[in-house]
């Protein structure tokens, strides 16, 4: 089960944290989230519960249809900029900072050598999100990426 939380990092994380203890979700969910300190808070509350990381290209400056967030100059590019360290920052160090043992990827950029990136660092590779059979069927039995 993926439980994906958008806003309210700390009362998100106590929240979750009396979930997973009252419904024994440990090992059973995955707690994932676009913002990184949401996940720092989830795992900071309690260590046992899965945190997976969501992104995908170009989140902060562009909506899912491409389409900018911003019209105007600078705060578009400040934006850009902005994209280009967080997607930085993910495959580097956040996601250990975060404590992140998932990362879902959107499914455009899953590769066998992105995935091998990741097992490398010890983080399982989920794609989201896939819609079709056939991409479906190519990344789990091609790929062995997981899909949501």
């Amino acid at each position: 089960m993926f439980i994906d939380v958008k806003d309210d990092a700390a009362k998100s994380a106590a929240v979750l944290s009396a979930l997973f203890h009252q419904y024994n979700l440990f090992n059973k969910a995955v707690v994932c989230s676009f913002s990184p300190h949401i996940l720092y808070k989830v795992k900071k509350a309690d260590s046992r519960i899965i945190t997976g990381m969501t992104h995908r290209k170009w989140f902060l400056s562009h909506l899912g249809t491409g389409q900018r967030r911003n019209t105007g100059f600078l705060r578009h590019y400040l934006r850009v900029i902005g994209d280009i360290v967080l997607d930085w920052s993910i495959h580097s160090w956040l996601y250990d900072l975060c404590g992140c043992s998932v990362v879902l990827m959107h499914r455009q950029r899953i590769n066998q050598k992105y995935l091998s990136s990741w097992k490398e660092k010890g983080v399982r590779v989920v794609a989201w999100t896939v819609n079709a059979k056939d991409e479906k069927e190519y990344l789990e039995n091609v790929l062995r990426a997981g899909c949501c």
